[in-house]
């Protein structure tokens, strides 16, 4: 399935969520098809679970903003201060950028899973 296609039988529902950081705002915005078959309480559990998850988000940005260069081969977060190991060969802006990605990712999975964040069955 592509983006733009439902399920046949399916509705087009968007559910918007807004990440605000530093006085700067994002809209992220998801489209999804329905069932007819869906309950409300199972949409009103997806709707929950959407907004936990884009509030835990804005809170690994929040307190994991941006990372700094110390050596060659590491940098680390400015909001923990974690060290964030880089392949010496492979120092490169774009490979420190994937390392913080899956810090800020690991923080993010942590926060859920420490708040009893959504769990998807």
């Amino acid at each position: 399935m592509t983006s733009g296609q439902f399920l046949t039988g399916a509705t087009a529902t968007t559910v918007n969520s807004t990440i605000r950081l530093y006085g700067k705002e994002a809209t992220m915005s998801i489209d999804i098809g329905i069932g007819s078959s869906l309950s409300s309480e199972d949409a009103a559990h997806f709707v929950a679970t959407t907004e936990a998850i884009t509030s835990a988000l804005q809170q690994v940005r929040e307190i994991h903003p941006a990372y700094s260069w110390v050596w060659t081969h590491e940098i680390r977060c400015r909001g923990c201060h974690a060290r964030l190991e880089i392949p010496v060969l492979a120092s490169t802006k774009a490979n420190a950028d994937k390392a913080f990605a899956a810090h800020q990712a690991a923080e993010l999975d942590a926060l859920l899973a420490a708040g009893g964040g959504p769990t998807f069955t």
